[in-house]
């Protein structure tokens, strides 16, 4: 197991360790050979975000707090003591070029161990995309005793203001029902280019079914029906939970709290250490539209209030309101609303919030109108929720085919609207 000595002992598998180790070699210097050449260690107490910005990403010390849980991310970590503890992995080596700097510093580098079992594991492809999901999802530290996003990226490919300059129809947004209407519309008649690591995969696409055809998460690999089959287990657990929400077993209890750990898992949203009594609290909350005291909600927590209402009807199910499904709506709102010369946020608009983002076209953009912070936000969530299905109603209405199945046309869920906006809003 490798150790994370400076993250309270956190121990992880050294498959993960090393899946990380090869994927940051690959992401922040694809020049290297991750069996034989070096990382560099750059300790430093200095915050995670602020060895971002300084450029630092290709670092043990960033790696390591990337992959210690959220309190210990802000918590030097390649330090000597870590790599005494981990000497079957690592082994030190002086002189190796740091590429923010230029300057020669202390490194470490794999052992011969650490190299044969690199290329044993290198077929599994189950780590790296827990790594990779990690990488690509709202990475949150604690500052101030508050959970909050990282400002900075460890996505080095980012897109330049492209959704500053989108350009909105012009058109009337009179009423939420005129607004939603637009939306589809624009969506629909909006080409759209998926990315993965800032390069395009496959080709553009248009429509809102062509749009759901591009989805993937975490890798281009894992389509949408991949993705589905995949939650199938998490949903039909989340159904059984919530049938029973607000009088839970201990083996309940304790179900709750691996299939938590699993949804966080899947989003790449490690979370503080929490137990059953927060878990139910999201799930009464989340069932019921009012939130729960104790009721946590973040990046991923949102993940868990989602699946927990997966079965509870058309009308009250929740989706994930992550950073990306927000910035697709908002700055698409935010453009109509300024194209149509609104100089504030209607009145019907109201809780719809933001939340920051690291990467893509997140990282980049002003929104013209003062849109408030739907971060950690429990009444964003709702309101998103609420603004999302009335799109999935408009898309029904209007007989615009999510899927074919066996021939037959299927009609548009909120989970399959969400989907489409998640890729949108990167």
């Amino acid at each position: 197991m490798f150790t994370l000595s400076h993250a309270n002992g956190q121990q992880i598998p050294d498959e993960k360790f090393l899946a990380a180790w090869s994927i940051w070699f690959q992401r922040f210097q694809p020049s290297l050979d991750p069996l034989t050449d070096a990382m560099p260690r750059l300790p430093s107490i200095d915050p995670l975000a602020l060895q971002l910005a300084a450029g630092g990403h290709f670092s043990l010390n960033v790696l390591c707090r990337t992959l210690a849980t959220p309190p210990y991310r802000n918590t030097m970590q390649a330090t000597g003591d870590l790599m005494a503890a981990n000497a079957h992995l690592l082994e030190p080596l002086g002189d190796v070029r740091n590429p923010a700097s230029g300057r020669l510093v202390e490194g470490a580098r794999l052992t011969p161990d650490a190299q044969t079992l690199l290329k044993t594991s290198a077929s599994d492809s189950a780590w790296a995309e827990e790594i990779e999901a990690l990488l690509a999802a709202d990475i949150e530290v604690e500052a101030g005793g508050v959970d909050e996003l990282l400002a900075a990226s460890l996505d080095p490919y980012v897109e330049q203001g492209t959704a500053a300059v989108m350009a909105a129809p012009v058109g009337g947004a009179g009423s939420r029902g005129d607004l939603v209407a637009r939306l589809v519309q624009w969506i629909d008649q909006d080409p759209f280019q998926p990315r993965y690591r800032g390069k395009a995969v496959r080709g553009q696409v248009q429509g809102w079914a062509e749009r759901l055809e591009a989805y993937f998460w975490p890798t281009p690999d894992v389509d949408h029906r991949a993705t589905q089959l995949r939650l199938t287990p998490l949903l039909n657990t989340a159904q059984a939970l919530a049938a029973t929400a607000g009088r839970w077993t201990h083996q309940e209890k304790e179900q709750a709290n691996d299939f938590a750990r699993a949804v966080f898992k899947w989003g790449g949203v490690p979370q503080k250490p929490f137990d059953a009594r927060t878990v139910e609290a999201v799930f009464l909350s989340a069932i019921g539209g009012i939130s729960q005291p104790g009721a946590l909600m973040n990046s991923g927590w949102t993940k868990v209030a989602a699946f927990a209402t997966g079965h509870v009807g058309a009308d009250n199910g929740l989706v994930i309101w992550d950073s990306r499904v927000a910035h697709s709506l908002i700055r698409r709102i935010d453009a109509l609303l300024v194209a149509d010369g609104q100089l504030g946020i209607p009145s019907y608009l109201q809780h719809i919030g933001h939340v920051p983002g690291r990467g893509g076209t997140r990282k980049q953009v002003a929104y013209t109108l003062p849109w408030p912070s739907g971060y950690r936000s429990w009444p964003a969530v709702f309101a998103g929720s609420a603004l999302v299905r009335e799109i999935r109603d408009e898309l029904n209405r209007l007989g615009i085919a999510a899927l074919l199945i066996d021939g037959k046309a299927t009609r548009w869920t909120a989970r399959l609207v969400e989907m489409v906006l998640f890729m949108d809003g990167y």
